[in-house]
């Protein structure tokens, strides 16, 4: 049997350091990959043009440290998108939320499906439409989709990209 070399008064063994992630700042994360799968979209919507910036309607949010945006289209025209917005600090992400949650109106519902809190809202005017907000972890969404009311149809698209998205947005 053999004798730890401990027990001889030599030097113990150093562990090996376990490597760790090294975590890349929120405003040099490429979004872009992680916005759309074949699959994710009702049949009508097809992905379309992607920014680093969001659409007006989103100027009254905090400055997020990294914000993407890719349309959907519908036989070449716009029928919603989606905009996703990375926060560092927890109160701005809130507020973020809450501005864009606040836009749904009177209407809107509270969603368990997708993200640490969700809300959505479906209309009929002159076309049916739905929107989605949800927070995980550094990320505030919103979707928006023409074309359908269904939000079952949003959500299912909201969870596909929160999976997604999480390996890079939790920390």
């Amino acid at each position: 049997m053999g004798v730890c070399a401990c027990a001889l008064g030599g030097p113990a063994p150093t562990p090996t350091p376990l490597p760790t992630a090294t975590q890349i700042p929120l405003s040099e994360i490429d979004l872009q990959p992680y916005l759309y799968e074949q699959g994710d979209l009702p049949a009508m919507l097809q992905p379309g043009q992607v920014r680093d910036f969001a659409p007006e309607m989103f100027a009254r949010l905090p400055k997020a440290e990294n914000t993407i945006y890719m349309q959907f289209a519908n036989n070449g025209d716009t029928a919603g998108g989606v905009a996703i917005f990375l926060y560092g600090d927890e109160s701005l992400r809130n507020s973020a939320y809450q501005i864009i949650k606040s836009g749904f109106g009177a209407d809107a519902v509270e969603i368990k499906e997708v993200g640490e809190k969700a809300a959505g809202v479906s209309m009929s005017l002159v076309f049916d439409f739905l929107d989605i907000t949800f927070q995980s972890c550094t990320a505030v969404v919103h979707i928006r989709m023409s074309g359908t009311k269904n939000l079952d149809t949003g959500i299912s698209y909201g969870r596909r990209l929160e999976k997604r998205l999480a390996p890079i947005i939790c920390r």
